[in-house]
């Protein structure tokens, strides 16, 4: 074997191994794994999505109650300071007070929350474009895989046409006849011709032994 036939074959069976072993890892049920995968990373962060969005719904809920309550201490104050009870005015303040840390608290807890339950659509949003890239990915392995086993088959094929015996012998046969031909062609005058007929004769004899010899045939030459 000629040295571009043994890089041929080494070229072409690493691209057989490599092919052989997409086949033997599945690429088809590696993508689905990583689908999956996914998948249930979609399916938890929707539920940590739910949980959030109601955490600041009650963070707001009570941030309107808590509010109410201090709108109605602060009328109750004004009304107390206006009748001059001090006392009763004094605990309406410490309450009015409390009201307003309250307030100021549940409307941070209701912000934040707010921005956890936007930063999650936007991590569902991505996630669920990666499942669908990842889809169209594997289906395209797929068929590429497909392409590339079909185009090493009938490259063994091929390969396997040309290595044959008597696909050997009939080059050599019209390699032969091919350069009697062009010889030939290329003399001039009778001499040239005869001398021609004399090689030709001579070359043809020669090939027909060689074929034989490659048949498995015994040459009349080498039985005399």
């Amino acid at each position: 074997m000629g040295m571009f036939g043994r890089i041929r074959d080494g070229v072409r069976g690493a691209a057989e191994r490599l092919v052989r072993g997409l086949e033997g890892s599945n690429p088809g049920a590696v993508f689905e794994a990583a689908i999956q995968a996914r998948s249930e990373q979609l399916r938890g962060l929707r539920q940590r999505a739910a949980g959030i969005v109601v955490q600041r719904d009650a963070a707001v809920a009570e941030h309107e109650r808590h509010e109410a309550d201090r709108e109605a201490v602060r009328r109750a104050l004004r009304a107390a300071v206006a009748e001059g009870d001090d006392d009763t005015a004094l605990v309406l303040q410490v309450r009015s007070e409390e009201l307003a840390a309250l307030v100021e608290d549940r409307g941070a807890l209701a912000a934040e929350l707010e921005r956890q339950s936007e930063l999650i659509q936007a991590q569902l949003v991505e996630l669920k474009q990666e499942i669908a890239s990842l889809k169209r990915e594997r289906e395209q392995a797929v068929a590429e895989l497909a392409i590339a086993e079909a185009r090493i088959d009938m490259q063994e094929a091929t390969s396997g046409l040309s290595e044959d015996p008597s696909e050997r012998s009939l080059q050599t046969v019209r390699s032969s006849i091919g350069a009697l031909e062009s010889l030939v062609e290329g003399g001039a005058g009778p001499h040239s011709a005869h001398s021609a007929r004399l090689v030709r004769g001579q070359s043809a004899r020669a090939q027909l032994a060689a074929l034989k010899r490659q048949l498995g045939q015994p040459d009349e030459d080498d039985q005399g």
